[in-house]
């Protein structure tokens, strides 16, 4: 009789060891929550160079970054320390760097972000520097804007401003908040 009661005893817990240890083996159903997976990039590259080339072939811009990091999302692509180059119509160099950086899908608009840099070096050697906290390039307009700690260097001199507005085009820069500027007499 004690063998009787002690098979049922041993079945049972079996089938409960089984059963316990069959369910703590079950992983959760979601294992990353949907605000996790909202910023993560669909996609993302080390040791970026882009080259954009025109209808002719000739090369337009080169765009180099330690980490490109695109959010579809958010239609955003990231770059960290990127370093462009862009050459304009007359093949005078602009030459760009900073922190960091934001391209919005389908655009060719560039945000840099941190220690913003751009240096523009003319055909007849002549040089022009803008810095700032931040440096938004608008591509059709072929505008900087430069805000925070912005300042235009040249052979004539130097200005701070709050903000700083320079048009590619017509080579002349609106400034805006509290200017201070210094300038040699030629």
């Amino acid at each position: 009789m004690f063998k009787i009661q002690k098979i049922p005893l041993l079945l049972g817990g079996g089938v409960l060891t089984v059963g316990i240890f069959w369910f703590g083996l079950t992983p959760p159903a979601d294992l990353l929550s949907n605000q996790a997976l909202e910023s993560t990039p669909d996609y993302f590259l080390e040791g970026v160079t882009a080259n954009e080339f025109d209808a002719n072939g000739i090369k337009q811009r080169t765009i180099v970054s330690e980490k490109l990091l695109h959010y579809a999302d958010r239609d955003i692509t990231l770059l960290t320390t990127p370093d462009i180059q862009q050459w304009s119509q007359d093949r005078s160099v602009w030459h760009a760097s900073a922190e960091n950086g934001e391209i919005k899908d389908g655009s060719k608009d560039i945000l840099l972000k941190g220690a913003a840099t751009v240096v523009r070096q003319r055909q007849d050697g002549g040089t022009m520097t803008l810095t700032a906290d931040a440096i938004h390039y608008l591509e059709n307009q072929q505008i900087l804007v430069s805000e925070g700690n912005a300042s235009v260097i040249s052979a004539e001199g130097s200005t701070k401003a709050d903000k700083i507005q320079y048009d590619q085009a017509s080579e002349q820069a609106q400034l805006e908040g509290n200017v201070t500027g210094y300038y040699e007499k030629l």
